[in-house]
């Protein structure tokens, strides 16, 4: 298995504790749910930071959790976050030119606060047609396998408003946890994004209200709701 390093950006006390919170209502609300994807509006409301810290934050927990970058049209995205010689993902995996093990990465940080059994999936290849990637049943049963490997299981997916790749994905998922940036997403934006997630039948466990201004009393960076 190969190994990369997240880089743990700047992540203050605030953001781990936040991610704390999540990692538990995820957990309390069904003790079934494994497999739980993340979308947003659209791009740079903070999804894949939080991504990668509840993912961490599950690890941390003791469980064997596993973050997939399933952004396959921007791949690119993720570098910021890992270190390390990644030279094949999930594209390439999809598309029969490499066996499953290949793709799993092990989390080595040096920092201790990783925890042990932190895996990730990274996009791979850039792809001219993910939805049709994710449409397949080698997806499907991949998402099956990796159940039965590990405890938590973490998606990123690209923002909904330009592409359909996080519908295709929801159904096949325990849960659908919306990011939304404060401030940034207006109403309508929002509600379409959930009308659009209901008619995919898939699971809305919450919405994630991202860089909440915190010198108002009570905030932190993120907070999540029902």
């Amino acid at each position: 298995m190969q190994e990369i390093v997240y880089k743990n950006l700047n992540t203050s006390f605030g953001i781990k504790e936040e991610a704390k919170k999540l990692r538990a209502r995820i957990s309390f609300k069904d003790e079934n749910i494994k497999t739980v994807m993340f979308t947003s509006c659209i791009g740079s409301e903070g999804k894949i930071k939080i991504t990668f810290e509840i993912t961490k934050s599950f690890a941390e927990l003791g469980k064997k959790s596993l973050l997939i970058g399933a952004d396959l049209r921007t791949p690119d995205i993720y570098n910021k976050y890992i270190d390390g010689n990644i030279s094949i993902g999930l594209t390439d995996y999809l598309t029969g030119q490499c066996e499953l093990d290949d793709i799993i990465y092990k989390n080595v940080s040096g920092d201790g606060t990783a925890g042990k059994e932190f895996y990730y999936i990274p996009p791979g290849t850039i792809s001219d047609n993910p939805s049709e990637l994710f449409s397949s049943d080698v997806f499907r049963f991949m998402l099956i396998k990796l159940r039965e490997i590990f405890d938590a299981i973490v998606i990123d997916t690209p923002p909904m408003e330009k592409v359909v790749d996080a519908t295709v994905i929801a159904p096949l998922t325990d849960g659908v946890v919306e990011v939304i940036e404060s401030g940034k997403v207006n109403y309508k934006l929002a509600q379409d994004l959930n009308e659009t997630l209901k008619a995919s039948d898939c699971r809305i466990l919450g919405v994630i209200l991202d860089k909440v201004d915190k010198s108002k009393k009570g905030y932190h960076h993120f907070k999540y709701s029902k």
